[in-house]
């Protein structure tokens, strides 16, 4: 099947998890603890998102779960259950993100990958365990909001990472197959997002993922989303010519 859309992970694929996430993390930890006035439990409820350090664990929380599956690991360290805890991580991690970042590292120029991509007739989308707010504050400060068609984000009642039938809502805005469609991520819960959802799983090495727990997993690995025209090209090259080969074998 040739690739007619990719849907892209955000964080640590689009853009730098660690230099983002990881102090955006540490932060919210202490605000979250201070407020329940339980400072010494910092470190813990960082472990349970899956961060030690600037490691991140991507298996963790904060690298494949929701703001709502993360409040649920976090209530139980936090011996609080608090009803509000999601909507409440999610506001602080947009205050620390959304708020105060003007810039976004990236591994490439985005805007300019998008546009080859469309140039070459693909169509591109978002799907991330991220909320919209925060979503749209990214890609409004890395000037690109407008070139995707497909926001596949958590909270506006559609399924969720990994829950394939996400990908066939997508196939069916874009009005082609979910075997028609890439995934591009960088942890094991994007590869098998795609695997559920029956598209291309395409991993990067540029996130939080390691080579190890992406390769088992993914069709193709590549370094960052740089590499990602080149090998479009040559997976739908290699397939225009398969095609060509299978209608001379029938002739």
């Amino acid at each position: 099947m040739e690739i007619k859309g990719i849907l892209f992970d955000k964080d640590g694929t689009l853009i730098d998890f660690h230099k983002v996430w990881v102090p955006a993390a540490t932060r919210v930890a202490e605000r979250r603890c201070g407020e329940y006035n339980v400072p010494d439990k910092r470190e813990e409820v960082l472990l349970k998102m899956g961060v030690s350090g600037n490691l991140v664990d991507p298996e963790g929380a904060l690298a494949c779960k929701s703001y709502g599956e993360i409040a649920e690991d976090l209530s139980g360290v936090l011996e609080k259950r608090d009803e509000g805890l999601a909507a409440d991580l999610e506001r602080l991690f947009y205050e620390e993100v959304g708020e105060k970042l003007t810039h976004y590292p990236t591994f490439t120029n985005v805007k300019r990958l998008l546009q080859t991509l469309k140039a070459m007739e693909i169509r591109v989308g978002i799907a991330t365990s991220d909320g919209w707010e925060s979503t749209r504050s990214c890609l409004t400060s890395l000037r690109v909001l407008g070139e995707f068609s497909f926001f596949g984000v958590t909270g506006v009642n559609l399924p969720e990472k990994p829950d394939g039938r996400l990908i066939g809502t997508a196939a069916g805005q874009w009005e082609i197959s979910p075997e028609e469609i890439a995934v591009v991520g960088d942890t094991p819960n994007d590869m098998r997002f795609a695997k559920n959802g029956r598209a291309l799983g395409i991993a990067v090495r540029s996130g939080v993922g390691t080579e190890s727990s992406l390769a088992p997993l993914a069709d193709y690995l590549i370094d960052s989303v740089a590499d990602l025209p080149a090998l479009v090209r040559s997976v739908n090259n290699e397939e225009k010519k398969n095609v060509e080969y299978r209608i001379e074998a029938c002739v």
